[in-house]
C-alpha cells in the first residue's frame, strides 16, 4: 500500500527486536544487552528504554 513504510534497524535494534517476546521487561532485556555487548549497565537501560519508547511511537509495540 502506498501508506506503508519500511524500517531497517541496526545490529543492536535487531537484537533488541529478537529479544520482545512479549515476556521480558525493558531491564531483561537490557541485561541481555549488557551481556552480548559488554556495555556500561545503567548507559543499556537508558538506550534500550529509549529504543523501546520509539517503537512504541510508532505503533509497532505496546507498552503495558
Amino acid at each position: 500500500p502506498s501508506d506503508s513504510v519500511m524500517h531497517s534497524l541496526n545490529e543492536v535494534g535487531t537484537r533488541i527486536w529478537e529479544l520482545m517476546d512479549g515476556h521480558k521487561t525493558v531491564a531483561e532485556i537490557a541485561e541481555a544487552l549488557q551481556l552480548d555487548y559488554e556495555v556500561d549497565k545503567e548507559r543499556v537501560l537508558e538506550d534500550t528504554m529509549w529504543f523501546v519508547e520509539r517503537l512504541a511511537k510508532k505503533g509497532l509495540v505496546s507498552i503495558p
